[in-house]
């Protein structure tokens, strides 16, 4: 998502790259200029494995009656101030979703769908 046409340059303008899998980033193969991934989204200054972050984004945005940090601290297995964080990073992308740009939005909201109704222990009649 952050270069949909392919990794190019923003300081020279490049498209050929090294990737340093020791510290996650993209080198330009023209001037040396180092990109990391999150550089410059919202969560730039993350300490999260990306799996602890990918799950904490899924367990927010799919509670049905919200998420506490408390509950994610727990759930993640992280420190609470980090889900804290991570709590409040949510939200201000939830503030960034424009719902009147139905299919253009790169963020789309999700709910869940019961049907049917309680069940009771009575037998049912033959009617």
């Amino acid at each position: 998502m952050k270069w949909p046409t392919g990794f190019y340059c923003e300081k020279c303008g490049c498209t050929h790259y090294y990737f340093n899998e020791k510290r996650t980033l993209f080198e330009c193969a023209k001037c040396g200029h180092q990109h990391y991934l999150f550089a410059g989204t919202i969560f730039q200054d993350n300490k999260l494995p990306l799996f602890k972050l990918i799950l904490g984004l899924y367990l927010f945005f799919s509670a049905n009656k919200g998420c506490s940090a408390m509950e994610l601290a727990s759930e993640l297995d992280v420190n609470y101030k980090t889900t804290l964080k991570l709590c409040r990073k949510c939200r201000v992308l939830m503030t960034l979703s424009n719902s009147e740009k139905i299919l253009d939005s790169m963020f789309y909201e999700s709910d869940t769908i019961y049907i049917g109704a309680k069940t009771s222990n009575k037998p049912r009649n033959g009617n």
